[in-house]
């Protein structure tokens, strides 16, 4: 099979020595040292672990030990491994992390949220600081939202207040926060002061501060074996050189790295359904009724057609809208509503295709030994995000 079409189509990560040298998503080592720890963890241990919520600290001792995070988010002007950050590269390694598991996934989603402000700062310190951190193997976090005010960036309570020996004071608190267990830095947005119409400013908190702390898991119904909580900084000293953002520079770097998040996880979404049919399929093969399988009655087979016809739009779409935000301009600004459309819409197909599978597989994608059952679950949390 040409190496084009094994791109295109809806296809599994779990036999990946059946492709070619050439395959799009293999080739890139960081991708074959993701499949290896997964393949080697196995599904039941996966399944144990989100029963309990246990911290993934072996995935991330792993993948810290042969950079992976590193590889996909890198950019060349600072990394001092010869990484690139590279979207094709990125999107197709989430595609295949959510094939495994969304929830260790979530940190890398996290991970760029974090490190994209960063980037976009004309900090160049800070910048060699952060892809230092991320090449020794260390995560990000971005704290915007709020307990009260959610991701209303206007109602930002938490403040930097100026110091009488230079500086800042950092005080409040951030809620819904990925990573907040675990990020060596944290993009944070906050406000001079109390002041309803003071500028918002990003400054970079690094959490080994004494000043950070009480954190606190968010429980979730999915991804549960990720972090998502709440945290609080209370009297944190700051530099100048420790804010990255003011006014209006701190504004476009919270909705340019939400635009991009955002759309990144449609690509969660079409790798958790790949894995989905491919799992649905390989039992209705199996599952013999009437003296059939399953896989041959027409009405089976007609929703399972729908789903791959659905996951397969998906895919085209988002790849199609991937070249927008690639040749994206200031006199090519298409990717806005390509973004746009992608968000609303990818990850809400994702759904209806697991809901299609679902009716095609009954009580058996509800087993908690099945990663259907995940997908069930996981599937529905990124269309909320």
């Amino acid at each position: 099979m040409p190496s084009s079409t094994i791109a295109v189509f809806p296809r599994t990560f779990a036999a990946a020595n059946l492709y070619p040298n050439d395959d799009p998503y293999l080739s890139n080592p960081a991708a074959q040292k993701l499949v290896e720890f997964f393949t080697t963890k196995g599904l039941p241990a996966l399944k144990d672990e989100d029963r309990s919520e246990k911290w993934y600290a072996d995935w991330l001792t792993y993948q810290a030990k042969h950079r992976l995070y590193a590889s996909v988010l890198s950019p060349r002007a600072f990394s001092t491994l010869g990484y690139e950050l590279d979207l094709l590269k990125l999107t197709r390694f989430l595609e295949v992390f959510a094939f495994f598991s969304p929830a260790h996934g979530y940190s890398l989603q996290v991970s760029f949220l974090g490190l994209f402000p960063i980037l976009m700062s004309s900090q160049p310190e800070l910048k060699r600081e952060a892809v230092a951190a991320l090449e020794a193997g260390g995560l990000f976090a971005l704290g915007v939202s709020e307990k009260e005010h959610g991701s209303d960036l206007l109602a930002t309570e938490f403040t930097l207040k100026p110091s009488p020996s230079g500086g800042f004071i950092a005080n409040g608190r951030k809620h819904y926060i990925g990573n907040a267990n675990c990020a060596t830095i944290i993009s944070v947005l906050a406000r001079p002061d109390r002041t309803r119409r003071a500028p918002v400013v990003f400054f970079a908190l690094r959490t080994s501060s004494p000043a950070y702390g009480a954190v606190k898991k968010i429980r979730t119904i999915g991804i549960r074996q990720a972090f998502v909580g709440s945290f609080e900084v209370k009297d944190h000293p700051l530099t100048q050189a420790d804010v990255f953002a003011e006014g209006r520079k701190a504004w476009d770097a919270v909705f340019g790295t939400v635009t991009l998040g955002k759309f990144f996880l449609g690509f969660g979404s079409i790798g958790i359904c790949q894995r989905a049919l491919h799992e649905a399929i390989t039992h209705m093969r199996g599952r013999v009724l009437y003296g059939k399988p399953v896989i041959d009655m027409p009405h089976i087979r007609s929703l399972v057609a729908q789903a791959s016809a659905r996951l397969l739009a998906m895919k085209l779409y988002a790849y199609r809208a991937l070249d927008y935000l690639q040749s994206a301009s200031p006199d090519d600004r298409r990717y806005l509503l390509y973004c746009a459309v992608q968000k609303a819409k990818v990850s809400t197909e994702g759904v209806k295709v697991i809901s299609l599978l679902s009716e095609c597989i009954g009580a058996k994608g509800f087993e908690s030994d099945t990663w259907f059952e995940t997908a069930l679950r996981d599937a529905q949390l990124i269309p909320s995000l």
